[in-house]
């Protein structure tokens, strides 16, 4: 995720908050800063928590420190429900 604007501070964990009919919070400290600080890359196991927060609500919000970047998910339900239907051998 890239800020349009601004820095994504240091801190040492990440969240992100999925809003609508099945709001959920994660954290990660799987997370990395881009040399200029704009863009914010998180790599971790697990993430099937992460597409029922895309898939199953309308509004999420990428947390670091002070910092919060939200955005629509509206109409990205077909998107996962692709993602999760590609063979497990092409995701690596």
């Amino acid at each position: 995720m890239t800020l349009s604007e601004g820095r994504w501070p240091g801190d040492p964990i990440f969240g992100m908050t999925f809003a609508n009919n099945r709001p959920i919070s994660i954290q990660t400290d799987r997370h990395s800063i881009s040399p200029d600080g704009r863009s914010i890359t998180v790599k971790d196991r697990g993430f099937g928590n992460v597409l029922n927060g895309l898939e199953f609500n309308t509004r999420a919000y990428a947390i670091l420190g002070d910092t919060t970047l939200g955005f629509d998910l509206t109409g990205i339900g077909p998107a996962i429900t692709a993602f999760r239907d590609c063979p497990a051998a092409n995701l690596s």
